[in-house]
């Protein structure tokens, strides 16, 4: 397999994709995240510089916990705060980190049927087969290079984001458990739209077919599959407005908001509140059958784009609950199962396919 990832490499670099590639990775990336930060929050810049979480004399943590674990009293009402913008900007980190993998996506969904696409076209597949490799072999040379190829360009994309902070001087709150999670989101859900990619590209030796695919493969992150069964589960799941633990609720807000905690209940798809070692539910039971129900859950929770997508749909929830509650830890799993079913559904295919 290493003279397959030599050959693979040697053209790699010989190939004038590759410069367009990283030309416009670079270019893309800077516009984006500079137009996002310059246009969404350029306050941050001169009139809130006192008002951020490392001006108020609290933790990065503090500002990921507000609202959903218990904080100190005088912790919850320096954050309470008025013209307080640490929420916005955390706000705006997890935009960024949802933004992170498209561009790389986008141009690795063109990359890849263009590039291997050739080996193809030009015989380099035959080639490799009849001077003794296998295919199983070809085969994972090319995810594995494809997958290099990924991570370089999620890390320039990180760096490109990391580098306007610098020249910007902004400092935003990064809770290291929860970016690192989502940053290893990000790289796998680029892993997994290349395995298809990939995938298709090797059992159909058709770069048109591969273009198709790798287009409905991007675009899916864009479009949101799994909005129809969150709908439904939340329509199904109404306030029970006679609750004694609404009542509590409110209580617990205007006595004691923060010892107040919100978390996510996974079993249930919906919001649980706990106040002083209570749990508290202003949710009915739902009214859907117990396998529709789970049929619904398995369809949301095997969506390989969960975290962007949800983020974007209950914005109620802060990215501390997602990792702390385990949907972070769910959508890690999903990815990694989608890309061993992509690859070993490729090998399996390509072993079968005849190569003219």
């Amino acid at each position: 397999m290493k003279k397959i990832l030599t050959g693979i490499l040697f053209r790699f670099f010989r190939s004038i994709e590759t410069w367009v590639l990283v030309v416009l990775l670079l270019v893309a990336t800077a516009y984006i995240s500079y137009v996002e930060y310059v246009n969404t929050n350029n306050e941050f810049i001169s009139d809130h510089s006192l008002t951020r979480y490392e001006e108020l004399d609290v933790t990065v943590y503090d500002v990921y916990a507000f609202g959903c674990e218990t904080l100190p009293e005088d912790t919850f009402n320096t954050l309470l705060g008025e013209n307080v913008c640490a929420f916005d900007e955390t706000e705006l980190v997890f935009s960024i980190l949802n933004d992170i993998p498209m561009v790389p996506v986008i141009l690795m969904a063109i990359f890849i049927p263009v590039f291997f696409g050739r080996l193809f076209s030009d015989g380099t597949i035959k080639n490799l087969i009849s001077s003794g490799h296998s295919r199983s072999r070809i085969y994972l040379a090319s995810m594995l290079f494809s997958f290099v190829l990924d991570f370089i360009a999620l890390v320039l994309n990180t760096s490109v984001y990391a580098i306007w902070c610098l020249i910007l001087k902004w400092h935003p709150p990064i809770y290291l458990p929860v970016i690192l999670v989502m940053l290893l989101i990000d790289l796998l859900l680029s892993f997994t739209i290349s395995s298809w990619c990939l995938a298709v590209l090797f059992i159909s030796k058709k770069r048109t077919l591969a273009f198709v695919a790798s287009f409905l493969l991007a675009m899916s992150m864009f479009i949101y599959p799994t909005a129809v069964p969150e709908t439904i589960l939340l329509m199904t799941e109404s306030i029970n407005v006679e609750s004694e633990d609404l009542e509590k609720i409110r209580k617990a807000n205007e006595e004691a908001p923060y010892a107040f905690e919100e978390y996510f209940d996974l079993s249930q798809f919906s919001p649980k509140y706990r106040y002083k070692g209570e749990t508290l539910s202003i949710t009915m039971d739902s009214s859907l059958p117990d396998g529709v129900r789970k049929a619904l859950l398995l369809w949301i929770y095997s969506d390989p784009e969960l975290i962007m997508h949800f983020g974007e749909s209950i914005s109620s929830f802060s990215p501390y609950v997602f990792y702390r509650d385990g949907l972070m830890t769910i959508n890690v799993a999903s990815n990694v199962i989608w890309i061993f079913a992509g690859n070993l559904l490729g090998v399996a295919l390509f072993k079968k396919r005849e190569i003219k």
